[in-house]
């Protein structure tokens, strides 16, 4: 432009600038499998498309992150639920052992409160043991048994 407007080209000053890069084709370097690593410096990489990752690094890390929790989630539901089930076994067997001793104790007590009807006296096993006990000694059998001794008084009356 200067030379146009009529300067002498000697006079104007010669620049030594950046002006001529290396430029390269991206699809030529992959097509030959030249790294991007082995260019001069400061070269310029056209028709370079980015990759998936380097296009959406954010979005694939959140979405990554998000099947992670997702995953130690579902893998915790799964462990709570093999303990609640063996729990609720446990609970089931503990119940059917305690209406099993339920059964027996009520078995015993409809036993023991049948004999006592059947033999029409009253039920105290400890009193009645040391009533044996003195039968066995040479007592009379029931000279020692206060209950009997007031049912005679009154049987007597």
């Amino acid at each position: 432009m200067r030379i146009l407007a009529g300067e002498p080209a000697s006079k104007i000053p010669v620049s030594a600038g950046d002006n001529v890069r290396p430029i390269f084709e991206w699809r030529q370097m992959q097509r030959w499998g030249v790294p991007a690593s082995d260019l001069p410096q400061g070269s310029e990489i056209r028709f370079h498309s980015p990759t998936v990752w380097e296009q959406y690094r954010w979005q694939s890390l959140t979405a990554m992150t998000i099947i992670l929790v997702q995953a130690l989630l579902i893998t915790g539901l799964f462990y709570e639920r093999e303990r609640r089930r063996v729990a609720e076994i446990d609970a089931r067997r503990r119940m059917s052992e305690l209406a099993h001793l339920n059964r027996q104790a009520t078995a015993g007590e409809m036993t023991a409160s049948i004999a006592a009807l059947e033999l029409n006296q009253p039920l105290v096993g400890a009193h009645r043991g040391r009533i044996w006990a003195k039968e066995r000694q040479g007592a009379a059998p029931f000279s020692a048994c206060p209950c009997r001794s007031r049912r005679t008084t009154r049987e007597a009356k």
